[in-house]
Parts: C-alpha cells; sequence; structure tokens
C-alpha cells in the first residue's frame, strides 16, 4: 500500500534505467485503491500500526503477520484511532496489534523478514517488510568451555573501540562478567574489527555443575541477546585427568632403580650423558611455608637418571621470615640444595642473574616456589632435550587456584585446548610458558640481552628473550607442571595486557638478539594416555 498522504510519484525502471512516462509522470495514493494502512513500530511482543477501508472505514480489516513467509499471528484492525481524522475519516476503527514473540535476534543469526498483509488481499502495508537483523550491531561468540573458563569474543559495532561487557549465566543466574579487551588477532584478520575483542572469564561453579548445566554467554547490556555458541556444557578433559593420576602414582624402590638406569641410557644413546647435570634455580622471597615445602617435596621425588649431576639453588632475595631458613635446612638433608641469599631485596631481576652465575649445569630450570612437578617432570625434559638436540624445550602446565585440592580451579597454562598451545609456541607467541628446560649459555645471553635493554624486571620477558635467541626450540606437547595462580580471575580476565607487552617486548628484541630465529620449533611428542605412566617415564615419558 502507499503511504498515507498525497499522492506519491511513480517511477519505471528498465533494466535499471530510468524510463520517462507521459503525462509528466504518474502519481499513487490510498485513494486510487481506497485501501491504507501503516506498520509502526515493532516491539518484543508484537506489531502495531493501522489499515483502513477508506471506502467503508466503518468495516475492520483483518490483517496478518508473516515470519519468513508463514502466518505466524491474524487479527483485526478495529481497535479505535481518532488520529486517523486527518485522512478525513471520521470515527474511524482501524488499529491493530499482532501479538508474537520477537525477542531481538542472537548474534550471528541469519536476518529475519516480516510480512504485514492485509489478509483478504495479500498487500503489503506500508513499512512492510521489516528485516529483523542479529544483535543490533553486536557480533561475537562463545567459543569454549574448558577447565572452569568461558572463552570467546565480542564486539559493538557501532563502538568498535570500547570493550563489550560480557556476562556468563548458569540456568539464568549470571556467575560471572567480565570486559571483552583481550587479544584475538584472529577475529581482526577476519574483518569483524579491533583485535582486542576477547574474554576469558574464570566460573565459580563446580565441575560437576560445569559438565550438567547449560551455561550461556550474553553482552551486559542486552541480556537477551545470547552469544552464538551458547549454551555450552563444559567435556571432561582426558589429559587433565591423567595428569592428576600421574601425579599420585610415583614409582619406589626396584621399580624407580631400573627406570632411572634405563633414561641414563637413553641419554647416553643420545649423545647427553647424565653427567652434564643440571640447576634448578627457584626464586623467593618470604613465601609460604606451606606452599614451600610442597614445592620441594615435589623435587624430592624427581626421577632422574642414574649418575646426573643435579642442584637445587634456592635464591632467597631477602626473606625476613625465619621459619624460610628452617624449610630449607630440613629439605638440605634430602636435596642437593643451595641456598643463595641476598641480605636486601634487588628484584627477580638481579636474583636470576645471581642464580645463572652460580649454577653449574650444562641445562638451566626454573621452578616457582608455589608450584610442583609430576614425579617424571626433569626426567621428561631432560629426554626431549636430549633426543632432539634443543637447546630450549617448552611444554605444557596445568594452572590451578590457591588450593590445589579444589579441582574447580584447574585450567591449563595456556586456558585452551592443545592445538592453541602448539599454534602459540610455532607462532612464537608466548603466555607463561612454563615449565621450561634451557642450556646455560642461552639463558645467560638471554639475561645479558635484557639487562642491556634495560627490560629485566620481568621473568616472562625474560624467557621471551631466551625464546628469541634458540636455534633449536621444541614443544613437549604434554603438560609436566603444576603453577599455582594466586589470583586466578583476575590473571585470566586481565592478565592478556601483560601477555601483549611481553609479545611486544621479544619482537623488539629479535633484531637487536642477532636476528630471526634460526630454527623452526619441533614438537616432541609423547606416548598416548593409555599407556602406563612408568613405562612412559622410563621411553621418553
Amino acid at each position: 500500500l502507499p503511504p498515507p498522504g498525497p499522492p506519491q510519484p511513480l517511477a519505471l525502471r528498465l533494466a535499471s534505467c530510468p524510463v520517462p512516462l507521459p503525462f509528466g509522470g504518474l502519481a499513487f495514493g490510498p485513494e486510487a485503491l481506497g485501501l491504507a494502512g501503516v506498520v509502526e513500530a515493532v516491539t518484543a511482543e508484537g506489531v502495531r500500526g493501522w489499515a483502513l477501508d477508506l471506502s467503508a472505514p466503518e468495516r475492520p480489516l483483518t490483517v496478518e503477520l508473516r515470519r519468513d513467509g508463514r502466518v505466524a499471528a491474524r487479527a483485526r484492525a478495529d481497535a479505535p484511532r481518532p488520529d486517523l481524522a486527518a485522512l478525513g475519516v471520521s470515527g474511524a476503527v482501524g488499529g491493530f496489534f499482532l501479538e508474537a514473540a520477537l525477542p531481538p535476534r542472537p548474534l550471528g543469526m541469519a536476518p529475519e523478514r516480516l510480512d504485514v498483509v492485509l489478509a483478504e488481499t495479500g498487500l503489503a502495508l506500508a513499512g512492510s517488510p521489516v528485516i529483523r537483523e542479529g544483535g543490533a550491531g553486536l557480533l561475537g561468540h562463545f567459543d569454549a568451555l574448558e577447565e572452569g573458563v568461558a572463552s570467546g569474543w565480542a564486539r559493538d559495532t557501532a563502538a568498535p573501540h570500547r570493550p563489550v561487557r560480557v556476562q556468563i549465566a548458569c540456568q539464568g543466574t549470571v556467575v560471572a562478567e567480565g570486559l571483552a579487551d583481550l587479544p584475538r588477532p584472529d577475529v581482526a584478520e577476519a574483518g569483524f574489527g579491533p583485535a582486542r575483542a576477547g574474554f576469558r572469564l574464570p566460573l565459580p561453579l563446580s565441575r560437576a555443575l560445569r559438565e550438567r548445566a547449560e551455561i550461556t554467554a550474553h553482552p551486559a547490556a542486552a541480556q537477551e541477546i545470547t552469544l552464538p555458541g551458547s549454551p555450552r556444557r563444559e567435556r571432561p578433559n582426558p589429559l587433565r585427568a591423567a595428569f592428576e593420576a600421574h601425579l599420585a602414582a610415583p614409582p619406589s624402590g626396584p621399580l624407580r632403580a631400573r627406570l632411572s638406569t634405563r633414561l641414563a641410557r637413553r641419554l647416553a644413546a643420545a649423545g647427553a650423558p647424565a653427567s652434564q647435570g643440571l640447576s634448578l634455580l627457584m626464586p623467593l622471597r618470604d613465601p609460604r611455608p606451606d606452599w614451600l615445602e610442597e614445592a620441594l617435596g615435589a623435587l624430592s621425588l624427581q626421577l632422574l637418571p642414574a649418575g646426573m649431576g643435579f642442584e637445587l639453588l634456592v635464591l632467597d632475595d631477602g626473606s625476613r621470615d625465619p621459619v624460610v631458613a628452617e624449610v630449607l635446612a630440613r629439605a638440605a638433608a634430602r636435596l642437593p640444595l643451595r641456598h643463595v641469599r641476598s641480605e636486601s631485596q634487588r628484584g627477580l631481576a638481579a636474583t636470576l642473574a645471581a642464580g645463572l652465575g652460580a649454577a653449574r649445569g650444562r641445562w638451566v630450570m626454573v621452578m616457582e616456589h608455589d608450584d610442583a612437578l609430576p614425579w617424571d617432570g626433569i626426567a621428561q625434559l631432560i629426554a626431549a632435550a636430549a633426543e632432539s638436540g634443543a637447546d630450549l624445550v617448552l611444554a605444557d602446565g596445568l594452572v590451578f587456584g590457591a588450593d590445589p585440592a579444589r579441582p574447580e580451579g584447574l585450567a591449563f597454562q595456556y586456558g585452551a585446548a592443545l592445538e592453541t598451545l602448539l599454534a602459540a609456541a610455532v607462532a612464537g607467541d608466548l603466555l607463561t610458558p612454563l615449565p621450561f628446560l634451557i642450556e646455560a649459555g642461552l639463558a645467560r645471553r638471554a639475561a645479558r640481552i635484557l639487562a642491556e635493554t634495560g627490560e629485566g624486571a620481568e621473568f616472562p620477558a625474560w624467557l621471551a628473550a631466551a625464546r628469541r635467541l634458540a636455534a633449536r626450540p621444541v614443544l613437549l606437547a604434554r603438560p609436566v607442571y603444576a603453577h599455582r595462580r594466586h589470583h586466578l580471575g583476575r590473571r585470566l580476565t586481565l592478565g592478556a595486557r601483560a601477555e601483549e607487552a611481553v609479545r611486544q617486548l621479544a619482537a623488539r628484541l629479535g633484531p637487536a638478539a642477532g636476528g630471526e630465529r634460526r630454527g623452526p620449533v619441533r614438537l616432541a611428542l609423547l606416548p598416548r594416555e593409555g599407556e602406563p605412566a612408568a613405562a612412559e617415564a622410563a621411553e621418553g615419558g
């Protein structure tokens, strides 16, 4: 139907070319058909408007709502509309409301077409059709729910540089909220706007609930809009389950001795005799004694190659708690421990530099005082380095909260699937890649470069520089470390800003360190989960 008001000029086109009409053109108005009607508003509850038979205004018309061609609602246009007197119709009753549930379209869904027509003739009212787009300018996706962390991306096309606040709901109740402002270069490469559009939100839910309940993601400002990919349930992670079982089952007695001997033979066959040694650095300052005792206890259970030179350098950055010295004295009875203590606090960079200067082994490894290694963690890293000829070995790790007994807090180091870990290592994007094993000479060169650039204050920056210098880096595609994260929620939600700074620093250090990387990342893959844990350690772990 034509819109109400004066007749509107008609235009004729032939193959997209305008064609002049005779007599100065033609005009078309409601009076020509004797019918008029307008779609005035589309709401979440339905469609409102009016329709009139101008020749018999007292006779109501019937209107239909068609959604993508299918009739969704029908109503009589018989509501009083005194405002229609402007059309010269007095006492008109032409208003209608087509009741239908029309919530906002979810992000990513195809547009929906709404047609409002006269049921008697099929003529569409003015303002019809209405095309309902998805998301009203919002784009995004709920990518994954893994290890208690909900991840994905979201952005507002109307304000592309303003982060979208995302909420995670479990059975309709909001359980987590945060900004979608983490790096997502894949989003930018796909043409969806700036690279900072990602979110990673830890959920305060038990593992059983995450695996049973439906969990959704939506913009906080438009809770009726659900991100595509919702709802999700967490799937049990077999790698984590295998790691936890492995941690709890160290070998003992004759079996342990045989495994140690076999591991030494493997290293000798690879041209890397165990006698070359390992220096494990543990920087600390006034740690929690119970966490420190857990870490030292895990080291005392390590399966090492027979005859391997091993030393633990505890780099004490001016601890004032006398209990620390007591814990270390007890541990020295069962570990080759050297307590390298500074009388005053010097910072992590100086502490690591002192430890590297005192290290005697060919290989260096750093372990934080509140973390833990499985009983074959060192053996796996040493075997991977010897058999691949690598000068730097990276591996995946497990992340948990302050209480390692709470499985709800567990998450993989990279907060994503193993494929994401592999891609990050190949691309050189180091987030916080613990654990690692590094040649002592390479470690010292990286420390010198950071000292010269003044960027040596952060441990990840030192490791990023080593990654750029490494000629033969290897990724061990297996979690061999348990990392305690004190502020799990804040770290996962906001930590990507610090991670991005490390990437930028590594990029700047590349040319200064002697050019591009000289070798590709190679993968040292381990036996599959079905094989016995002890056999894994003996045969390469």
